[in-house]
Parts: structure tokens; sequence; C-alpha cells
């Protein structure tokens, strides 16, 4: 059942900064106001808009591990993110029992400045034809195409499956909002977890694109997914999936979890 998130469309100013009390204080505060699926389980993902101020949390879980993994500091991500704070919204991952912040996924619809993930591969390294793209993917209309902008997790948390649930509570989005298309750039790693052992159905951008360097990742996909393929493809896994990533598949493909997934109310 959806739920209302209180005041977490609150205007403020994009941080990547946060100090650690601010931190605490709009982790606490945002707990608060979804208490009641909150005292019930140890992780919770929260949807807010961009301009909220509960999405700082987000953006200081971002500036945190793009820093640690990539050398992107707070400075870098702001200017790189700056065109596309106000077409943003994030799911915030929130480890209860800490009453920490612990991942983030950004999502960027399309809006006047386009979508990230297009506007950058279009330049080098990748020199992609987004008009080539648009024809190969049958895309009638940007608006039905969602940029995964962000995926985050804190290295202690990265074991919990929260990036799990936050790619869950992404989809789940996407198809509340009539949501055809996803495009992102994502780095080799969490890119053969979800292709290798899920069977997420993401592709090369283009036909034949090869993974490249992007924002200090040394090898990075630019991949596009087309989102009414993703439940039987990814069903496809249940057969070959060992015990040990069974209570994933049971997040992620059936959505076995998703009373703790608390959508964006407009």
């Amino acid at each position: 059942m959806e739920r209302d998130c209180g005041n977490c469309n609150e205007i403020v100013k994009p941080q990547y900064d946060i100090s650690i009390d601010n931190t605490i204080d709009l982790t606490a505060e945002l707990l608060l106001e979804n208490s009641e699926k909150a005292l019930h389980t140890k992780e919770i993902v929260i949807e807010v808009a961009g301009d909220s101020k509960f999405a700082n949390l987000g953006r200081y879980v971002e500036s945190v591990v793009f820093e640690k993994s990539f050398g992107n500091d707070s400075v870098e991500m702001a200017e790189a993110y700056k065109d596309y704070e106000k077409s943003s919204r994030f799911n915030i991952c929130i480890d209860t029992e800490s009453s920490r912040p612990i991942g983030a996924i950004r999502i960027i619809e399309n809006a006047d400045s386009g979508l990230k993930t297009l506007n950058d591969i279009s330049d080098s390294p990748f020199n992609v034809d987004i008009d080539e793209f648009i024809k190969q993917r049958n895309i009638d209309d940007l608006i039905k195409v969602w940029d995964v902008g962000t995926v985050a997790v804190l290295p202690e948390f990265q074991s919990s499956g929260a990036s799990i649930l936050l790619f869950r509570a992404m989809y789940t989005s996407a198809l509340r909002n009539g949501i055809d298309h996803i495009v992102s750039v994502i780095d080799e790693k969490p890119f053969k977890l979800l292709t290798k052992y899920f069977s997420v159905p993401f592709v090369p951008i283009i036909d034949g694109l090869e993974p490249l360097p992007y924002m200090g990742s040394n090898k990075s996909h630019a991949v596009y997914g087309y989102v009414p393929r993703f439940f039987d493809e990814m069903s496809k896994s249940n057969s070959r999936i060992s015990n040990k990533f069974s209570k994933i598949f049971n997040t992620l493909v059936m959505g076995d979890d998703d009373n703790l997934i608390v959508p964006l109310q407009k």
C-alpha cells in the first residue's frame, strides 16, 4: 500500500557535503514520518523528490561512495549533476537499527536538461549517435525514458542486500509511472551481478558498443533496458541460482519485500 511521505517534498538546496549531525537529524526525521513501517524492519527504502530536503541524504551517500570508489568528491558530484537536480528523484535505503542512510539510487526524468546518460554518451569516449539509439530501441517519446543516474551503497553495507532492494524500488516505481525504457552507465562489477546472476535484460545502449571509462570508472557499460521485458527475463534466473541467492531473487524479481518500499507521493 502506498503511503504519504509527509514533508518529503519540502524544497531545499542540493548538498553533497552535509554534516554527520545533519545526516543524523534528517534520517531520524524521515524514519519518524514513516515509523509504522520502520519499526518492523531492518531496512526500508523511501522515495523522495530531488528538491526534498531528504534528497540530500541520497546525495550524501553518492558523495561518500563515488569518492571512495572513483575519486569523485562532493564538488565534482555537484558539478556533474547540477543540471539534473530538478529532474531527479531518489530512492533512499535506511538501516533502521543504526538510523543511517546506507544506499541510494537516483532516477533522472527527461526535462529541459535532457537525460544525463544520453548527454554524456553523445560525447567522447562513447560518441553515440542519439538519434540512432532512439531508432534502434523504438523510442517514440523520451518522457517514457528514465535515466538511472547513480546507484550507491556504503562499502560496509554492500553485502546487506540494500542494492537489490534499491533496484526493486526503481523497477516498481518505473511500472507505476508508465516508464518503458531505462538507460544508464553502469560500472563493470554491478553490471555483471545484475546481468549474469539475475538476468536483468540490460543490453548495450546501441548495438556493438563496448564498455569504456566513465567518471572515474575504468570500465563502464552504457546500457538500455526495456521495462516490460524485465519480469519475464529475470524470472528465468530462478532455475539456475543457488540457495545463496534465493532471497535476493525473491526480493528483486518476486517482490517479497515490497512492503519495505515507500513510494513517492505527488
